[in-house]
């Protein structure tokens, strides 16, 4: 069996497009956690309005406990929708981490680096790793830049020299 290793361009264009996916997949994340507080809050608005409507009394009282309902209705609508929509995040992130896995333009300390996994103290000390990954490359002048980087920013020596 051959062994194919790739150069460090197709290794950061990967990773690159790895984490162009994650950034995606964490924000439709955020984006289901900003409706579920959207509901609760405007939820707990309309609430509060009907608790006001029920402690004038009279005919307020009717339209207070009615309030109450669509309030209670209203908060448990978009707490669902944006259950949905962090699930949906949460599925493209498992999906990523399944591509990343199984990627062959990557080595093992790219796709940690990849998918933000961070090595514990104890890991680091049973395998130190002297190369760089595909998500950092090393100039000449000594220094680790991230993979987005085109230059050095402290020598300014291309990335690909």
């Amino acid at each position: 069996m051959t062994t194919v290793v790739y150069d460090g361009d197709a290794a950061r264009a990967v990773a690159g497009r790895y984490a162009d996916a994650y950034l995606i997949a964490r924000g439709i994340n955020g984006i289901g956690g900003v409706i579920k507080g959207f509901g609760i809050f405007i939820g707990v608005l309309m609430a509060l309005a009907g608790l006001v409507s029920i402690a004038k009394g009279g005919m307020g009282v009717l339209i207070g406990f009615a309030m109450l309902g669509v309030a209670s209705g209203f908060a448990t609508l978009f707490y669902f929708f944006g259950m949905l929509a962090a699930a949906q995040g949460q599925i493209l992130k498992a999906t990523l981490d399944t591509a990343v896995n199984t990627s062959a333009f990557l080595s093992t300390d790219d796709r940690a680096a990849v998918m933000s996994l961070r090595r514990t103290a104890a890991q680091a000390a049973v395998a130190p790793s002297r190369v760089a990954s595909a998500a950092s490359w090393d100039c000449q002048c000594g220094r680790s830049n991230h993979w987005s980087h085109e230059k050095c920013p402290e020598c300014g020596m291309p990335a690909t020299a």
